[in-house]
Protein backbone atom coordinates (compact mmCIF):
# COMPACT_ATOMS: atom_id res chain seq x y z
CA UNK A 1 0.00 0.00 0.00
CA UNK A 2 1.31 3.52 -1.04
CA UNK A 3 2.30 5.11 2.14
CA UNK A 4 1.42 8.34 1.22
CA UNK A 5 -2.04 9.74 2.66
CA UNK A 6 -5.16 10.95 0.64
CA UNK A 7 -7.57 13.22 1.59
CA UNK A 8 -11.23 11.43 1.91
CA UNK A 9 -14.01 11.34 -0.65
CA UNK A 10 -15.92 14.07 -0.88
CA UNK A 11 -20.03 12.83 -0.21
CA UNK A 12 -21.51 11.68 -2.63
CA UNK A 13 -25.17 12.45 -1.34
CA UNK A 14 -26.10 15.28 -4.56
CA UNK A 15 -25.50 13.34 -6.59
CA UNK A 16 -27.91 10.25 -5.00
CA UNK A 17 -30.11 12.72 -4.18
CA UNK A 18 -30.70 14.13 -7.81
CA UNK A 19 -31.01 10.98 -9.10
CA UNK A 20 -33.60 9.59 -6.46
CA UNK A 21 -35.13 12.94 -6.97
CA UNK A 22 -35.98 11.97 -10.60
CA UNK A 23 -36.83 8.31 -10.24
CA UNK A 24 -39.83 10.09 -7.38
CA UNK A 25 -40.61 12.27 -9.81
CA UNK A 26 -41.00 9.39 -12.62
CA UNK A 27 -42.82 7.22 -10.35
CA UNK A 28 -45.20 10.02 -8.47
CA UNK A 29 -43.39 9.77 -5.07
CA UNK A 30 -44.26 11.34 -2.21
CA UNK A 31 -43.13 10.55 1.56
CA UNK A 32 -45.93 11.49 3.92
CA UNK A 33 -45.84 11.35 8.47
CA UNK A 34 -49.44 12.30 9.16
CA UNK A 35 -52.80 12.37 7.18
CA UNK A 36 -52.36 16.21 5.80
CA UNK A 37 -49.53 14.98 4.19
CA UNK A 38 -50.49 11.95 2.65
CA UNK A 39 -53.68 13.97 1.01
CA UNK A 40 -51.37 16.92 0.25
CA UNK A 41 -49.60 14.56 -1.79
CA UNK A 42 -51.93 12.70 -3.60
CA UNK A 43 -52.92 13.05 -7.34
CA UNK A 44 -55.82 13.09 -8.68
CA UNK A 45 -56.82 10.12 -10.72
CA UNK A 46 -53.48 8.09 -9.33
CA UNK A 47 -53.87 5.24 -7.21
CA UNK A 48 -50.56 5.27 -4.09
CA UNK A 49 -49.46 2.22 -2.31
CA UNK A 50 -47.83 3.03 0.56
CA UNK A 51 -44.32 1.81 2.27
CA UNK A 52 -44.87 2.26 5.78
CA UNK A 53 -41.32 1.82 6.80
CA UNK A 54 -40.16 4.24 4.79
CA UNK A 55 -43.57 6.36 5.11
CA UNK A 56 -43.34 6.47 1.01
CA UNK A 57 -46.62 6.41 -1.10
CA UNK A 58 -46.04 5.83 -4.50
CA UNK A 59 -48.16 4.95 -7.89
CA UNK A 60 -49.46 1.38 -7.76
CA UNK A 61 -49.08 0.92 -11.14
CA UNK A 62 -44.66 1.66 -10.35
CA UNK A 63 -45.51 -1.11 -7.53
CA UNK A 64 -42.98 -3.46 -9.90
CA UNK A 65 -40.78 -1.28 -10.83
CA UNK A 66 -40.29 1.19 -7.87
CA UNK A 67 -37.29 -0.37 -5.92
CA UNK A 68 -35.72 -1.45 -9.67
CA UNK A 69 -35.23 1.99 -10.44
CA UNK A 70 -34.16 3.13 -6.80
CA UNK A 71 -31.36 0.56 -6.68
CA UNK A 72 -30.32 1.72 -10.32
CA UNK A 73 -30.32 5.59 -9.14
CA UNK A 74 -27.98 4.28 -6.15
CA UNK A 75 -25.76 2.16 -8.17
CA UNK A 76 -25.17 5.23 -10.67
CA UNK A 77 -24.30 6.96 -7.81
CA UNK A 78 -21.52 4.64 -6.82
CA UNK A 79 -20.12 4.43 -10.28
CA UNK A 80 -19.77 7.77 -10.89
CA UNK A 81 -18.39 8.07 -7.14
CA UNK A 82 -15.86 5.56 -8.62
CA UNK A 83 -15.13 7.91 -11.57
CA UNK A 84 -14.66 11.36 -9.30
CA UNK A 85 -12.50 9.17 -6.60
CA UNK A 86 -9.86 6.30 -5.56
CA UNK A 87 -10.69 2.80 -3.69
CA UNK A 88 -8.39 4.89 -0.95
CA UNK A 89 -10.79 7.73 -0.78
CA UNK A 90 -14.28 6.42 -0.50
CA UNK A 91 -12.94 3.85 1.70
CA UNK A 92 -11.06 6.27 3.69
CA UNK A 93 -14.36 8.58 3.53
CA UNK A 94 -16.88 5.26 4.68
CA UNK A 95 -14.86 4.62 7.44
CA UNK A 96 -14.30 8.49 8.91
CA UNK A 97 -19.00 8.65 8.25
CA UNK A 98 -19.02 5.18 10.74
CA UNK A 99 -16.75 6.92 13.04
CA UNK A 100 -14.40 3.29 12.64
CA UNK A 101 -11.48 5.47 14.03
CA UNK A 102 -13.44 6.66 16.93
CA UNK A 103 -14.50 3.42 18.34
CA UNK A 104 -11.26 1.23 16.38
CA UNK A 105 -13.41 -1.14 14.66
CA UNK A 106 -13.96 -1.27 10.67
CA UNK A 107 -17.06 -3.88 10.71
CA UNK A 108 -19.38 -0.75 10.66
CA UNK A 109 -18.65 0.26 7.44
CA UNK A 110 -18.05 -3.29 5.67
CA UNK A 111 -21.86 -3.59 4.15
CA UNK A 112 -22.44 -0.16 2.80
CA UNK A 113 -18.11 -0.54 1.33
CA UNK A 114 -19.13 -4.16 -0.02
CA UNK A 115 -22.02 -2.21 -2.03
CA UNK A 116 -19.18 -0.42 -4.31
CA UNK A 117 -17.66 -4.21 -4.60
CA UNK A 118 -14.72 -3.59 -1.97
CA UNK A 119 -13.52 -6.46 0.83
CA UNK A 120 -12.47 -6.37 4.26
CA UNK A 121 -9.44 -7.25 2.39
CA UNK A 122 -9.46 -3.59 0.68
CA UNK A 123 -10.30 -2.21 3.67
CA UNK A 124 -8.33 -3.12 6.63
CA UNK A 125 -5.16 -2.06 5.33
CA UNK A 126 -6.86 1.14 4.35
CA UNK A 127 -8.15 1.42 8.63
CA UNK A 128 -4.53 0.44 9.70
CA UNK A 129 -3.05 3.01 7.43
CA UNK A 130 -5.43 6.08 9.12
CA UNK A 131 -6.15 4.98 12.50
CA UNK A 132 -3.16 6.87 14.29
CA UNK A 133 -4.37 10.27 12.14
CA UNK A 134 -7.95 10.03 12.23
CA UNK A 135 -8.08 8.38 16.50
CA UNK A 136 -6.49 11.32 17.98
Amino acid sequence: MDKKEVKPAADIKDVTDKLLSKVFRDNDVFFAFNREQIEEGKKEGIKYIANKSLNMFYNIEKKDTIYLEMDNAIEEAQRIDKELHTKEQIILRELINYECFYICDFTDAVAPLEAYGYTIQDIQPIFLKYLQKYSE
